[in-house]
């Protein structure tokens, strides 16, 4: 995946903003690093802790990426790509709980302060995005997102994550069950997921609308080397 990510940005990069030129140069340094990251890891060089800020700081260059290069000039379109920009970054720090759960589950439930205090700032982190997102969307997208988080699983999902929240700065096990958590977050991933899918195609059809492309291609090709980034940070989980 992340060679058609970077292919698609390589297609747009002739036609970005030249505030946006270095922000993606940064991108491509760190896409070309995963490779050593997972390397790093399966050798056991890398600490998890480490690992884990390494993948981070790939998905962090995305999003400077996605600002800096932003040219739109319709207001609503505007309204809607920030929008839609703050729920991927919600997502993404979903992603980094589960992969600090992962780890604590895989370490028979022991998480370090220092995880449980990262963990606790993700879940703050992906609420009030998520928050700022649902303003700025249209209302059907938002719905979707809604709902997302209304499911039994998703409520469940969210309980747990106040229950590991609340344990910050206390010691042993998590206090969760490792099935539960597992097939709700799964569940909470894949609805969230899904609102996403359906935000870029409203993304898209806006855009085409509006006549303005080279917003809908960045979008996309972002969303494509998001999706990436992301599949590779659950590989260091699994």
């Amino acid at each position: 995946m992340v060679p058609e990510a970077r292919s698609a940005l390589e297609a747009i990069q002739g036609k970005l903003p030249p505030a946006g030129v270095h922000p993606l140069a940064v991108l491509f340094a760190q896409l070309g690093q995963l490779g050593n990251i997972r390397s790093a890891i399966d050798s056991g060089s890398m600490t998890p802790s480490t690992a884990f800020q390494a993948y981070s700081n790939v998905i962090d260059s995305e999003f400077q990426f996605f600002f800096r290069a932003l040219r739109v000039q319709d207001a609503s379109l505007y309204q809607q790509t920030i929008g839609t920009t703050d729920a991927s970054r919600a997502l993404v720090q979903a992603g980094r709980e589960m992969v600090l759960v992962g780890g604590a589950l895989a370490a028979r439930g022991q998480m370090s302060t220092a995880s449980r205090q990262l963990f606790a700032n993700s879940v703050t982190s992906q609420r009030l995005l998520m928050g700022d997102a649902q303003v700025l969307l249209d209302s059907s997208v938002r719905a979707q997102y809604v709902r997302a988080y209304s499911l039994p699983a998703s409520q469940r999902f969210v309980a747990m994550e106040d229950l590991i929240a609340q344990s910050a700065g206390r010691s042993g096990p998590i206090p969760v069950n490792p099935a539960t958590w597992e097939s709700a977050s799964a569940a909470f991933l894949a609805a969230t997921q899904k609102a996403e899918t359906q935000n870029t195609v409203f993304l898209d059809n806006l855009s085409n609308r509006l006549s303005s492309k080279l917003v809908t291609q960045a979008v996309l090709a972002g969303g494509l080397g998001l999706v990436a980034v992301l599949a590779s940070v659950f590989l260091m989980l699994w």
